[in-house]
């Protein structure tokens, strides 16, 4: 999720462009489903 719009449209172009994905849709919320990730644990 992006603060703004003009971040998304960064963020998408720059995973099409690293090819992570097909496709890019922006979308804007509250969207059925969205939720944050945590950030994954690591152990020392």
């Amino acid at each position: 999720m992006c603060s703004s719009a003009t971040s998304a449209i960064d963020v998408g172009t720059q995973l099409s462009g690293a090819g992570v994905c097909r496709t890019v849709r922006v979308a804007s919320g509250p969207v059925h489903g969205a939720r944050v990730v945590p950030a994954p644990v690591t152990e020392v």
